[in-house]
């Protein structure tokens, strides 16, 4: 196997000029703990050779709670953030109130397309 290619697949490549990968995980009222910090364990690692920065994402500033009454802050919104090369779209309840709003889905399928890779978990999808 190539030395840049991991067993998953190709790694996203660092934009020019930077050196780090940004990860915008969108949060949510009603998002699965799990679903955002399982995979965000994996990326948040201290030996974990990406170089990723992990930002939470959200359609305000107010903090979101999960199902599970974990509550997170978020650190940009979808309209505020910076252009994010991974975009994370995690499971949960929550999900509905997206797909049932069309400015907010409107957002999402923005910063999708803007990123250089989208990851989804369960209802994420």
């Amino acid at each position: 196997m190539s030395a840049n290619i991991a067993p998953h697949g190709p790694l996203p490549k660092l934009p020019e000029g930077n050196t780090k990968i940004q990860l915008g995980a969108l949060v949510f009222d009603g998002f699965d703990l799990l679903d955002v910090m399982g995979p965000m364990r994996i990326f948040g690692e201290e030996n974990n050779k990406l170089d990723i920065v992990i930002n939470f994402i959200s359609s305000s500033l107010e903090p979101v709670r999960s199902t599970q009454q974990v509550t997170i802050t978020p650190h940009y919104t979808l309209d505020t953030a910076p252009k994010m090369d991974l975009f994370f779209i995690p499971g949960g309840i929550g999900t509905r109130t997206y797909a049932n709003n069309s400015d907010l889905l409107n957002k999402v399928i923005a910063r999708i397309q803007e990123a250089t890779w989208c990851m989804t978990v369960c209802t994420g999808a």
